[in-house]
């Protein structure tokens, strides 16, 4: 795998707005924009609207410029400064300067600190107030250990002893 480190865009073609990014691994970075975008999570909503709007093949990804990994928040700076992509929400590479977030925004991340357990897509855990029985807490431990599962022992007892 190509791990090259630098600044890309992601350009629509149909009318050319785009969107400057910088990643230690530009090839892995882009994976994830495509996965993100295709599921449509993708952080930046402009990008995933235009995404949703004209379609994955209407992007193409480029490779601008690659450098070392401490130069790359400056060299994203200069071309965020020097081309100024319509799709970047940030104006300052690698900081969330700038970003204006709704009052619905602002209410959902202050609910979220108030002990509301989450998974990662933002829904309450299906543990939450709830807790595991002492057997479903040992066979839990059992199948991190690598120690199989009583029923398995007796099953591959119970073919060892077919086949003889």
């Amino acid at each position: 795998m190509n791990c090259k480190s630098g600044i890309y865009a992601i350009v629509n073609i149909k009318n050319n707005n785009l969107y400057i990014g910088s990643a230690v691994n530009i090839e892995q970075r882009w994976w994830q924009h495509r996965s993100d975008l295709r599921t449509k999570v993708h952080r930046n909503k402009h990008l995933q609207h235009s995404w949703n709007k004209y379609g994955e093949e209407i992007f193409v990804f480029l490779r601008i410029e690659e450098c070392e990994k401490e130069s790359l928040i400056q060299r994203e700076q200069y071309y965020i400064d020097t081309m100024n992509p319509e799709y970047n929400i940030l104006r300052v590479a690698n900081s969330q300067l700038g970003l204006k977030r709704s009052a619905e925004s602002c209410k959902k991340m202050s609910d979220s600190k108030k002990g509301k357990p989450s998974n990662f897509k933002g829904n309450p855990s299906p543990m939450k107030g709830k807790h595991h029985s002492e057997k479903t807490r040992i066979k839990m431990s059992l199948s991190h250990t690598g120690v199989p599962h009583p029923f398995k022992i007796k099953k591959r007892a119970e073919k060892i002893n077919n086949d003889m």
